[in-house]
């Protein structure tokens, strides 16, 4: 564990240190975050400090890749990674068409799960499905970027789950990999939810979704069941697939800015940003260790398991109208007693 926790310590401390050198460029750039409908904060804020975790994470996987272990795959998250953080700097900075946005995530996903099953020596079927997972995913991390700590809870139990599995399968590589994920984004929360708060914006969003599909990709093309590898992202991909499929249902333009996921309708009914992002943390680190225990066990304690994950995943797709159903239930129980007073 020697090198995984020299990767992962030095993707901590470039990623903490980073932003002395980052805020003062995007502050002189101008990167400002102006709230929006889709915003959860009323005044404008730097975004685009996610070139801070970008700076940790590149630290951390020179590590990794000095050391030898996987080297392929590890250059393979890497660079994948970096172009999506380019990608989101683009949009941070300048802003690009969505359009081109498609084109560009579409391009980095397929490119990525080519080069994986490449290295890999997985069969060449896998190269569309894992391109449009990364894609897909790069998009799901960002839409699920909506309230502070979010992705940096997140970030760390998508990271430490996949250094879990790491440890379990006996592969180094993506036991430092996920270590070096899980220390890039704990180091972003004192950023994050500190007194000046400052955002990932698109280019941390987009870092995040692409070293998590394409290290998830890398692990299952290396042998890791399906099951573990898609564990612990379940909750986001619930929330944004349920979202978009209700919009649409709903005769909505799907592809606007809006307010409709399953954590912004918690934040609207006054749960605090902290304790959203707890939640849906929860929620992930739930399903991950679900999914490793149903990885590894009986086809009937498999199904235990998927069914667990399966409730897990439906009540916090619920949470916001027990919620509301709650607060009417209360409210009439207190109209009733004073009535009744």
């Amino acid at each position: 564990m020697r090198f995984e926790l020299a990767a992962a310590g030095l993707g901590l401390l470039a990623s903490l240190l980073a932003p002395y050198v980052v805020l003062p460029l995007l502050r002189r750039l101008g990167v400002v975050d102006i709230p929006s409908a889709r915003s959860s904060h009323s005044s404008p804020a730097i975004r685009g400090a996610g070139l801070a975790a970008l700076v940790g994470f590149i630290a951390g996987f020179f590590v990794i890749l000095a050391e030898g272990h996987a080297a392929k795959l590890a250059i393979c998250i890497l660079l994948a990674s970096v172009a999506a953080a380019v990608a989101g700097w683009l949009e941070d900075f300048k802003g690009i068409s969505i359009k081109y946005r498609a084109a560009s995530q579409l391009l980095i996903g397929v490119s990525a799960a080519g080069a994986v099953v490449a290295v890999s020596g997985a069969d060449p079927w896998i190269v569309p499905l894992g391109g449009l997972f990364i894609t897909g995913f790069i998009n799901v991390a960002n839409f699920m970027d909506g309230v502070d700590g979010i992705s940096g809870l997140n970030g760390a139990v998508f990271g430490g789950t996949y250094a879990v599995i790491g440890v379990l399968s006996s592969q180094p590589w993506l036991t430092a990999a996920g270590l070096v994920l899980a220390a890039v984004y704990v180091a972003f929360l004192p950023w994050n939810l500190g007194r000046n708060r400052i955002f990932l914006g698109d280019t941390g969003s987009y870092l995040l979704g692409a070293a998590v599909s394409v290290t998830a990709l890398a692990a299952l093309c290396s042998g890791i069941p399906l099951l573990a590898v898609l564990g612990p992202t379940a909750i986001y991909l619930a929330d944004a697939s349920y979202t978009l499929l209700s919009r649409i249902a709903g005769g909505k333009r799907w592809y606007e800015s809006h307010r409709s996921h399953i954590y912004h309708q918690l934040e609207d009914l006054g749960v605090s940003h902290l304790h959203v992002a707890a939640i849906v943390s929860a929620g992930s680190c739930a399903t991950g260790a679900l999914g490793i225990l149903a990885a590894n066990a009986t086809p009937w304690t498999t199904v235990v398991y998927l069914a667990v994950a399966g409730v897990l995943i439906a009540g916090y797709l619920m949470t916001p109208t027990l919620i509301r159903r709650w607060a009417v239930t209360r409210r009439g129980s207190v109209g009733r007693s004073r009535f009744d007073g």
